[in-house]
């Protein structure tokens, strides 16, 4: 029997591979050429060689944090930094040190840590910690050297640094190579507060040099008492009219005087408060900032007197002043001497017994 379809094949027989799908590409949209899938396998290769890749990383010793290196502990030992070091590296997650992977160590977390601990027995100046090759910490400290002592009325000591910081309580006696400063308003200080201006430290400085210079030991030095200004009573105040304190011919700059009152709190002192003059009163009181401001300088001699100094003023015109007062006026008469006062611009102020 003829085939009927030989016409559509050049008149050959009619296969059966003639109907089959060819296998490369071709035109037929009967037989549209096939679309390769995405390379599963070799996607699959690459997310295995990237974890295979992370995980020698991590567990690699070439890849870990071995050595801490400690430069500028003077108070603290290295090997203590050291040891903290390592105990904050080995925190681990699902049993893995990940801390101590160089790539991941989180060295400025760490840092915080270690400045906290650290400053809860010694001030720092400054901490840094950086790598150093792919297994080296290198912790780099700077703690504030002690300038002088300071001294309590509670029997405490604490070294205080050029910049007049507390850096470090002494447990004991203080040592006698330092000049003691004595607090004259019982200041509660910690560590890393402020007690003195550097002004302050440098012009004791000088002044105890000028001293040993004429021979004169000093005993003591000290701060000058101060206290926050204590508002009267309404009872100690004249009643002022309203029209006068808004008249032109006042003082703008005028401030009612400050007497201390027997009231026994805040609130009975808020009560005998005159509210005309509320205005005028301060609101708020820092003891501490009072003190620290303070400029007066006050050092106690082995011969019983004191000298009182300006820490703001000239150092060298106010001890010319005690050394020209010390040799024409008092030169026979200075066993009887109780102060000697050169604060005040070019007078000098003294007291005998």
């Amino acid at each position: 029997m003829a085939n009927p379809f030989r016409f559509l094949f050049g008149g050959r027989r009619v296969r059966r591979r003639d109907f089959a799908q060819p296998a490369g590409p071709t035109n037929n949209p009967l037989f549209p050429t096939p679309r390769r899938q995405a390379g599963i396998w070799g996607l699959t290769f690459v997310i295995l060689a990237i974890v295979a890749a992370v995980l020698y990383v991590i567990l690699s010793p070439k890849f870990r944090i071995t050595n801490i290196r400690v430069e500028g502990s003077n108070k603290l030992g290295a090997e203590s930094i050291a040891a903290f070091m390592n105990s904050r590296l080995d925190v681990s997650f699902l049993s893995l040190a990940w801390r101590r992977v160089t790539f991941l160590t989180p060295v400025t977390s760490i840092e915080r840590e270690l400045r906290t601990a650290i400053e809860k027995i010694v001030t720092l100046d400054q901490l840094v910690i950086t790598r150093q090759g792919l297994n080296t910490l290198v912790v780099q400290l700077r703690e504030l050297t002690p300038n002088l002592v300071w001294s309590t009325d509670r029997g405490q000591y604490f070294f205080l640094d050029h910049r007049g910081i507390v850096v470090e309580e002494i447990p004991g006696e203080p040592p006698p190579e330092f000049p003691v400063v004595s607090d004259a308003n019982s200041l509660n200080l910690e560590l890393g507060q402020t007690a003195l201006k550097p002004s302050f430290i440098t012009f004791l400085r000088r002044v105890l040099a000028e001293l040993t210079r004429l021979s004169i030991e000093p005993s003591k030095a000290s701060t000058w008492p101060v206290s926050c200004p204590v508002p009267p009573p309404a009872e100690d105040i004249e009643e002022t009219p309203e029209k006068n304190l808004n008249s032109k011919n006042d003082n703008a700059n005028s401030r009612p005087p400050f007497i201390r009152s027997n009231a026994n709190s805040t609130n009975d002192l808020e009560k005998n408060i005159n509210p005309s003059l509320k205005q005028t009163l301060p609101t708020s009181c820092s003891l501490m900032e009072l003190a620290i401001n303070e400029p007066t300088l006050v050092i106690t001699t082995s011969e019983g007197w004191d000298l009182r100094l300006d820490t703001s003023g000239n150092v060298d015109t106010q001890l010319q002043k005690m050394t020209t007062t010390l040799r024409d006026h008092l030169k026979n008469n200075r066993s009887r001497l109780l102060y000697l006062d050169v604060r005040f611009g070019d007078r000098v102020f003294y007291q005998q017994r």
